[in-house]
């Protein structure tokens, strides 16, 4: 996608390069409490926190380990206009008050019990405390240590340690974060920045779009559009995944919140697009995938459910290159239902237009099949039949035919020796003669010729 569609991805060249390793960091924050450096690590742990958990953290002052309120930091209440707005960290912390402790000690586990006391004897009602860790702690001791101190003070407490801290730094595009917060070496960073056009115009459709995202007066609707444009210009300048699927579970969240269920589908589309095309997360295009379905299965509009062809495309490829199997893909299931959903708009002969979009549609998904499925097998019929419906359409207003004829040109690149193909292809140039001039149409021959 990137070789065919450049124009989707960032443009930048260099950028600040970044030469922290995993071990580096392993060893730098291992060694803090050597450096008497407890309250650098509390404020970069709070700042991580605040970029994956919650943003909504304020700290507390006072001596280290708790300060005068036994808390590092806490969260506090915000509107629930403006948490709907988050693209990061969990909605419900904007009305629930969550307590974070924060260490560098390497005893981890007395302090983690020493601070969730303090913490519950503030009698100030948190429902989730945090205890964040510099140190390795093996899964059994956090998972044995959270269960114990939940039966003891019946609040959950969650445990986050080194291994956590490296996931986020490294996984989810935080390695500046660290480097600044910790006040790690300059060595560790330098600037071979090159901005490329379409990213600088990106930046800034991403600055306006988050200030009017910001804004609670405008209507909900308005704003999950903003926060799919917002997700789109993020995915192009190919930001951390966090971020990314961050934009898109906010844009979905508020879509279906406004009760905008067309909007929603726009949303999981792109979505499971980006999942294909940016994250090769092929399990999540499959999830995606049938929550598209679920949302156009009884809206009977053949536009839409040509987007959830381009999906089932996807999803028929990944089981063919075996990076999803057919169960995880529900292929059988999702093929029926699929059918019948393009079979009940052909048969409406009150819409025509539609009816007509159908057909083609049946027959792209039956070339996709047949491609899949027995790969040998000659595709004349269903170039005929395609034939038919281009020389169909005229007089169809709505009817895609440049949507249609721009994918069979496409697919021209891989059909060789087909006259009945061919024949298909002269048919598209005569229309397109006469819809857009005889020197595309020209051109068009050309290329096929070639």
């Amino acid at each position: 996608m990137r070789a065919r569609r450049p124009y989707l991805y960032s443009d930048t060249k260099g950028g600040i390069e970044f030469v922290l390793t995993r071990e580096v960091l392993a060893n730098h924050i291992n060694t803090m409490t050597a450096r008497n450096e407890e309250n650098v690590f509390e404020k970069f742990a709070r700042k991580l926190a605040a970029v994956e958990i919650c943003p909504n953290l304020r700290p507390n002052t006072g001596p280290s380990g708790g300060g005068d309120g036994k808390v590092d930091t806490e969260t506090y209440e915000v509107s629930a206009e403006i948490a709907d707005r988050w693209f990061i960290g969990q909605p419900e912390a904007a009305s629930e008050r969550w307590a974070f402790a924060i260490s560098a000690k390497e005893e981890w586990k007395g302090k983690v019990r020493s601070d969730v006391k303090k913490i519950i004897e503030t009698d100030r009602g948190y429902t989730k405390i945090y205890f964040i860790t510099s140190r390795n702690a093996r899964a059994k001791d956090r998972a044995d240590i959270e269960a114990a101190l939940q039966k003891e003070h019946g609040v959950p407490v969650t445990i986050l340690d080194q291994a956590w801290i490296l996931e986020c730094v490294f996984e989810h595009g935080h390695v500046p974060l660290a480097v600044n917060a910790l006040g790690m070496s300059d060595e560790l960073k330098r600037q071979i920045t090159e901005i490329g056009p379409l990213d600088q115009e990106r930046i800034r459709e991403l600055e306006t779009l988050d200030a009017q995202i910001a804004d609670t007066s405008r209507a909900p609707s308005l704003v999950a559009q903003d926060m799919l444009e917002a997700a789109l210009a993020a995915r192009g300048l190919e930001r951390p995944r966090s971020e990314i699927e961050g934009r898109f579970t906010q844009a979905r969240r508020i879509a279906r919140k406004a009760g905008n269920h067309l909007l929603e589908y726009k949303i999981v589309y792109n979505w499971a697009w980006t999942a294909n095309f940016w994250f090769d997360d092929f399990d999540l295009l499959s999830d995606l995938y049938g929550d598209a379905a679920d949302l156009v299965a009884n809206i009977g509009n053949a536009e839409l459910i040509s987007k959830l062809t381009n999906l089932w495309s996807l999803l028929r490829m990944a089981v063919f290159t075996g990076t999803l199997n057919e169960a995880q893909a529900k292929i059988s299931d999702r093929k029926v239902a699929l059918a019948k959903m393009l079979s009940d708009i052909a048969a409406d002969e009150t819409r025509p237009n539609s009816a007509l979009h159908a057909r083609s549609l049946q027959l792209l998904v039956e070339m996709i099949d047949r491609r899949h499925d027995s790969p040998d097998e000659p595709m004349d019929d269903i170039w005929l039949a395609l034939r038919e419906i281009i020389t169909g359409s005229e007089g169809y207003g709505t009817f895609p035919f440049e949507e249609l004829t721009d994918l069979l040109i496409e697919l021209g690149e891989y059909i060789k020796d087909s006259d009945v193909f061919d024949a298909l292809y002269n048919v598209i140039a005569e229309v397109q003669a006469q819809r857009r001039g005889e020197g595309e149409a020209a051109t068009m021959l050309v290329t096929r010729g070639h």
